[in-house]
């Protein structure tokens, strides 16, 4: 109808219908590409340059629903199998928890000074269940805590069961069991379930979102020897899933790998394949190669004329060194697999650098390189570097220290532990007798005569407290510290009869000048 209703206008008025045609010229292509002309965003146009990204609004366990599972056992290869891989877990762990986030009971009297007894009580008791705290015997709570920071930046989560025990041998009758999260149920139970709640990837959750139980398999589901076995519920209060929450609803974790799965592998095969170039081309070679020798000529060995040594080893390769014969009237030619100087270093450093990133470790600490820094772009990394792990730090204490601590002091308590309050009295004030702060270890100074004098004068302007600054430094308690101190001055004095100066200033005036010494003769003799 369009082309009938065209050629009728051509026919009377030809510039009216070349009038009609640019418009529908211009028309149709502003359909064809509405997409461009409508959109506010340039982040949202759908043209040649990326037509094929292509994405959809899910919500975040649907997006993990099919990926997860690949993203961790991926990840897992990673660390097994790459060394950058592996530092990231290094150092994740040994900056996040190194050998221990430690407790310290703060509880206090009814007129507000700390109840040192029970303080001293708890934390002895507390010394003797972390060595044991790990119900197959193997790790302290301490080293569970590395082991828990591993498998959250590796497999994206870690989940540990708190079981009571009758041993009576304990310091008290509970001990975590590590759980590996292959083991929770994957999408064969998902879904909606007769009690109204519904299960995802084997978390359960009620209307809330709320966690209420886990099904987990037996044991794991590929194991040596495993058969066919169905998952089992458990209550969730005896449980601890930790995660680092990334997108609101998100019932699992994953991997901190994620990001740089594609960047690490191409590192490994960035390398491998420098590797074989630098060895291919350090084969400097000399081939004897005949003048007369006709179209059957054929590299012989030393003596066989099968393309092999006396040995038995093919000339089909090149090593370093080798010399490959002809026939008689033989000419030698080199063989130099020379190749351009590569740019890898710089490539390394730009790869290296992109896996910092997606894993919130500077090139220094992930590298162990700092042949590029000074003390001010050092301390600078080192800062960035210690604001996450403080993060971190803080999701361990919250998920995982906070609450083994109240269940460790409710127990001590029900099992009436020596020195502990009754147990209505405990109940009656809960977070009073549970009070408590955790020490996360600190980190050494860069320069250390630089730093002591910043906290000297930050305490004495008021701009920090010893205790905070105690903790900065490697997570002691200040008020351990001054009683050591007391002892030490007292056994000076008591056993060694010396009053032990106050200050440095006093230090270095205490120091006698030495006499002079009049001076016989002078010259030679």
């Amino acid at each position: 109808m369009s082309n009938l209703v065209d050629s009728v206008i051509g026919y009377f008025s030809p510039g009216a219908a070349l009038k009609r045609m640019q418009y529908r010229r211009v028309y149709d292509y502003a359909n064809r590409n509405k997409d461009l002309v409508q959109r506010a965003y340039d982040a949202a146009k759908t043209d040649r340059m990326n037509a094929n990204w292509r994405t959809s609004n899910q919500s975040a366990d649907l997006e993990m629903q099919d990926d997860a599972d690949t993203v961790r056992s991926r990840a897992r290869d990673l660390v097994r199998n790459d060394a950058y891989a592996k530092g990231v877990v290094l150092a994740k762990v040994r900056n996040i928890v190194g050998p221990g986030i430690k407790p310290q009971s703060r509880v206090e009297l009814p007129s507000g000074e700390p109840n040192e007894k029970f303080n001293d009580t708890i934390e002895e008791l507390w010394s003797r269940f972390q060595r044991e705290a790990d119900i197959t015997g193997r790790l302290s709570f301490y080293e569970m805590q590395g082991l828990i920071v591993s498998e959250i930046v590796e497999a994206g989560e870690a989940l540990i069961q708190i079981v009571e025990t009758k041993d009576r041998s304990r310091a008290v009758p509970f001990a975590l069991e590590m759980i590996d999260v292959d083991r929770l149920a994957g999408s064969e139970l998902y879904g909606e379930q007769p009690n109204g709640h519904e299960v995802r990837r084997g978390i359960e959750i009620d209307a809330t979102g709320k966690t209420v139980a886990y099904w987990l398999y037996p044991y794991h589901p590929n194991d040596i020897n495993t058969t066919r076995i169905e998952p089992v519920r458990h209550p969730a209060e005896n449980f601890i899933h930790m995660f680092n929450v990334l997108r609101v609803g998100q019932t699992r974790g994953i991997s901190a790998f994620a990001p740089i799965l594609s960047w690490c592998r191409n590192l490994n095969r960035y390398t491998d394949n420098e590797l074989t170039s630098s060895t291919i081309a350090s084969c400097f070679s000399v081939a004897i190669k005949s003048i007369s020798a006709g179209a059957d000529s054929a590299i012989v060995g030393d003596s066989t004329d099968d393309g092999t040594d006396e040995k038995g080893n093919s000339f089909e390769y090149l090593e370093p060194g080798i010399v490959a014969r002809l026939f008689p009237d033989e000419d030698i030619e080199v063989i130099d697999p020379s190749r351009n100087q590569s740019n890898s270093v710089a490539w390394l450093a730009l790869m290296q650098r992109s896996i910092g990133v997606g894993t919130g470790l500077s090139y220094e600490r992930l590298t162990r390189d700092y042949s590029k820094t000074n003390y001010s772009s050092n301390r600078a990394a080192d800062l960035e570097d210690r604001r996450e792990f403080k993060m971190e730090q803080q999701s361990i204490i919250r998920q995982l220290c906070i609450p083994v601590w109240e269940r460790f002091v409710s127990l001590a308590v029900a099992h009436g532990a020596d020195g502990m309050p009754g147990s209505s009295e405990f109940i009656a004030n809960f977070h009073e007798w549970t009070r408590h702060e955790w020490h996360p270890p600190g980190w050494e100074w860069v320069d250390p005569k630089k730093e002591v004098e910043a906290v000297e004068k930050a305490i004495g302007l008021g701009l920090s407290t010893l205790a905070k600054e105690t903790i900065k430094r490697d997570g002691s308690d200040w008020r351990s510290n001054i009683k050591q101190r007391g002892i030490e001055k007292d056994f000076i004095a008591e056993e060694i009869g010396i009053e032990e100066p106050e200050n440095a200033e006093e230090q270095t005036e205490a120091i006698e000048e030495p006499e002079e010494v009049e001076q016989v003769g002078s010259g030679t003799d």
